[in-house]
């Protein structure tokens, strides 16, 4: 089961170093890891996606709490939280008619980021899911390189962390 860990820390050089290496002596495995300054510029956020169960999910943020650059840290409920990850996905267009590429991208709710003689870069944003699902549906044009960017997460509503 895909799991959420959001926490703030002060935003120091070093910091990111300190919490993989943690993650890594720990043996912890996370499938994506984003960090970036927040509305006060003091502060990281640092966003984790990992598969776990309650039980490493636990000892995760156990471990991470007894970090001193950490100042708060929280689970996120994926069906309680805005997630977003963006991807930008080269394709090859040869052999495809350019209007047909740009009205099935359009549908897919995808923006032609950049476009080349024989390839387009076509940017995604949304879920996890849904960038898998982008992707996947991409592979019949040919997809010659692809970034992820990893997910970004907050509370939804009111809530914060």
């Amino acid at each position: 089961m895909k799991r959420i860990i959001s926490f703030l820390v002060v935003n120091e050089v070093g910091v990111l170093s300190r919490v993989s290496g943690l993650l890594s002596k720990r043996g912890f495995n996370v499938d994506s890891i984003t960090a970036g300054v927040t509305e006060n510029e003091s502060i990281t956020r640092i966003t984790l996606m990992l598969e776990a169960d309650d039980q490493v999910v636990e000892q995760m943020i156990k471990q991470l709490d007894k970090l001193l650059v950490v100042k708060a840290i929280k689970e996120l409920s994926v069906q309680k939280s805005t997630v977003r990850e963006l991807a930008l996905v080269k394709i090859g267009t040869q052999g495809f008619a350019k209007k047909e590429l740009i009205d099935e991208i359009a549908e897919k709710k995808g923006v032609i980021a950049d476009i080349g003689e024989d390839t387009a870069t076509v940017q995604f944003a949304g879920s996890y899911e849904y960038i898998n699902q982008c992707i996947k549906y991409m592979e019949k044009y040919g997809i010659i390189e692809f970034a992820r960017t990893g997910l970004v997460a907050l509370d939804s509503g009111d809530e914060r962390l």
